[in-house]
């Protein structure tokens, strides 16, 4: 497996992860004491696609105007 297929699996597994983590949340009961801990789930599992995303487009040069 080469770095670019490495590169395409880990975006792929933060995505399902990402959208696993939404499932869950839309299954869980909705009262004041679930409400914040799924919201900080919520916010932490997506986080980790977005912050890989983010490191994808800081390593091409094109993606940046100067």
């Amino acid at each position: 497996m080469n770095e670019e297929e490495k590169t395409f699996d880990l975006k792929e597994r933060t995505a399902k992860f990402g959208e696993q983590i939404l499932m869950f949340a839309k299954k869980t009961r909705d009262d004041n004491i679930n409400r914040s801990l799924i919201f900080q789930l919520i916010r932490s599992g997506t986080s980790v696609g977005a912050k890989l995303y983010g490191g994808w487009w800081g390593r091409i040069k094109e993606g940046f105007y100067v």
